[in-house]
């Protein structure tokens, strides 16, 4: 009998909800579960943009792709072959969420609410049939013999499964990642990019 195929997505944010319905989009027989290892999915799509989620751009006044990712253009323009700002523009719009797009060319739901979005994409993997487990952190991947990937958690039982996409997001410190350098993955050091600054200093706040 042959073995049912398990796909792991590990990080419950935006881009883990999206691969792991497109993983049960392509695998329709495949079991597909997502590991979180905070006690809810998707937070930061709840706070990202005041509230509101601002989902992509127009891109109407970016000639070049290096005006706005200045270290990754390569990597965007192969990315945006297979899906664009426009698919994701059509992608939640027949999910229900309708999209209006400001004078700044950021583009957001109608509603105004981040909750659309998070929203669309729980509605849509329970749908398909995607697990969700919140409280699962996981601290290491090891391969085995046969292919199979397991994965240790912090508290839980170790899981085996036969993929797994990893979509944490960036990390502050380059050893955070070292759980992948183990599986021979380059690991390109960490460069501040979206931050919040902490400023201690009473009078500068004034």
């Amino acid at each position: 009998m042959t073995k049912r195929l398990h796909i792991a997505v590990v990080g419950g944010g935006a881009a883990g909800f999206f691969a792991a319905i497109a993983a049960k989009q392509t695998n329709p027989e495949a079991r597909v579960t997502i590991f979180e290892r905070g006690q809810k999915v998707l937070a930061k799509v709840l706070i990202t943009g005041g509230g509101r989620c601002n989902l992509t751009n127009s891109f109407a006044q970016i000639m070049d792709l290096k005006q706005a990712y200045p270290r990754g253009d390569k990597m965007m323009k192969r990315l945006f072959n297979v899906f664009s700002h426009k698919d994701t523009w059509q992608w939640f719009e027949q999910r229900g969420v309708k999209l209006v797009k400001q004078d700044d060319e950021c583009v957001f739901p109608i509603s105004q609410s981040a909750q659309s979005v998070v929203d669309a994409l729980t509605h849509e993997a329970h749908k398909l049939g995607v697990e969700v487990r919140t409280g699962y952190a996981v601290e290491a991947v090891k391969q085995m013999e046969n292919g199979d990937l397991q994965l240790l958690f912090k508290v839980q039982k170790p899981v085996t499964v036969q993929r797994a996409a990893i979509t944490t997001g960036g990390s502050p410190q380059a050893n955070a990642l070292q759980y992948l350098a183990n599986l021979g993955h380059n690991i390109v050091q960490p460069v501040p990019s979206l931050f919040t600054f902490n400023i201690a200093d009473a009078a500068f706040k004034a």
